[in-house]
């Protein structure tokens, strides 16, 4: 998120910046599409990339960015085609699906990829032997906050404290992946 908060407040140069390294990346990309399953004329019809997110958020706005500058560099159509749900697992588990061909990419978000398999163990898909990573086009860190006059100054101390304050012990995240499932409180 520090690269792409960078870009963002670079403006245009730093908005160009990005997509000459993704120029860079692409072809690196396409080679690993030459595979056994490839087609000697690769491509030779649109290809989809396929987003676990609602569009205009930040998994969308880098996979029209990477897939504008593939279209240009492959002379075919990239359709951006958004499936929400469930941390992404919903588009992973629909591209799971798909022919392995080289024509339905997945956008494959951390939530989906590498968090999900930890927290639910039927997911449909393997990520470890289902996909192929190509290349990682961005990264997206984790902030751990709290109020300054919370008792609680460090990691070890917030864990020590929501343990003794369950019932006071809260937080707020932006992906279902870093949600907590806890059991219904037993009724009297």
């Amino acid at each position: 998120m520090d690269g792409v908060m960078r870009i963002a407040r670079s403006g245009p140069r730093g908005v160009r910046r990005l997509l000459a390294t993704l120029a860079l990346l692409l072809p690196v990309v396409l080679l690993g599409l030459t595979g056994a399953n490839a087609q000697s004329d690769y491509p030779s019809r649109p290809i989809r990339i396929v987003v676990g997110f609602a569009a205009g958020g930040g998994n969308d706005i880098f996979a029209r960015l990477v897939g504008q500058k593939l279209s240009q560099l492959v002379g075919q159509p990239v359709v951006i085609e958004n499936r929400p749900g469930a941390g992404g697992r919903l588009a992973a588990e629909y591209v799971s699906h798909q022919a392995a061909d080289g024509y339905t990419l997945l956008l494959g978000a951390s939530g989906a990829m590498a968090i999900a398999p930890a927290i639910y163990p039927d997911l449909p898909y393997q990520t470890t032997t289902t996909f192929v990573p190509l290349a990682m086009i961005a990264s997206f860190p984790l902030f751990m906050v709290i109020a300054t006059d919370h008792p609680a100054k460090t990691v070890k101390d917030v864990v020590a404290w929501a343990k003794q304050h369950p019932d006071k012990a809260n937080y707020a995240t932006t992906s279902p992946a870093f949600t907590i499932t806890m059991s219904p409180a037993p009724r009297p």
